[in-house]
């Protein structure tokens, strides 16, 4: 019998939902960074919420709900890779990279989500992600741990790409930069090494909530003499209201 421990996905959940209620405003503007960042919160708590449904269902296992326990546990792996390439994505973004660099490492992240879909796709038939028995047991395949080969193929290009624009990456983005690759890879480490404990939701949730306290919050907009918005907060902030009607 399967057993996991998921408090620490439940507080992710938590978190995100934080996120979202105290961003909820500002995620009304069309602005790239937000909409990426957008789509980075909604794939991680869609992704969480499967991680949870498809332990519990796995700890209880129903015959007839076999297919819901397949469904939810390989969607779980196509929204995991969808979040990474988001946030790989967003950081590029802040980082400004250059066009080449932006559109090279766009293709080999859609390779990597196309791989991983076929991966998915073909999972019932190959098992190599995993294989769900009749009595509701949980066996590992071979690339069972293919988002944390993802996570850190998508770490080494974030540290790669800062290095090569470090003299013009802004100098509030150069410690986060080096911080979160670390953060997520000690965290994977934890959850490879200890795989009952269930730890990638609470690393995301650090993660989004690092880039919200840093680059998202309306702290970071505002001038810190006249408490006026910045440039990007009026545009962030005359889109929300165009919007509004």
């Amino acid at each position: 019998m399967n057993h996991w421990i998921i408090e620490a996905e439940v507080i992710a959940c938590m978190i995100i939902g934080l996120i979202l209620y105290f961003s909820r405003e500002r995620l009304l503007a069309r602005t790239i960074q937000t909409r990426i960042y957008r789509s980075s919160l909604y794939f991680a708590l869609f992704s969480i919420m499967l991680n949870i449904a498809s332990v519990k269902l796995l700890e209880s296992p129903v015959k007839s709900l076999y297919w819901v326990m397949y469904l939810t546990s390989v969607l779980y792996y196509v929204l995991l890779c969808l979040l990474q390439t988001a946030l790989l994505i967003y950081l590029l973004y802040l980082m400004q990279v250059k066009r080449h660099t932006f559109v090279l490492v766009s293709i080999i992240s859609s390779v990597v989500v196309l791989v991983v879909m076929a991966i998915a796709a073909t999972n019932q038939n190959t098992g190599v992600l995993f294989t769900i028995l009749e009595d509701g047991t949980f066996l590992r395949g071979p690339a069972n741990c293919i988002n944390y080969l993802i996570l850190a193929l998508y770490a080494l290009i974030i540290v790669l790409c800062y290095f090569t624009r470090r003299h013009v990456v802004p100098r509030n983005m150069r410690g986060v930069l080096l911080f979160l690759p670390a953060m997520a890879l000690a965290m994977g480490a934890v959850q490879y090494w200890f795989p009952d404990l269930l730890m990638s939701g609470l690393t995301v949730a650090m993660v989004l909530l690092v880039l919200f306290l840093r680059f998202q919050s309306r702290g970071i907009r505002t001038d810190s003499l006249t408490g006026l918005c910045g440039r990007e907060g009026f545009f962030e902030s005359a889109d929300v209201l165009f919007k509004r009607g």
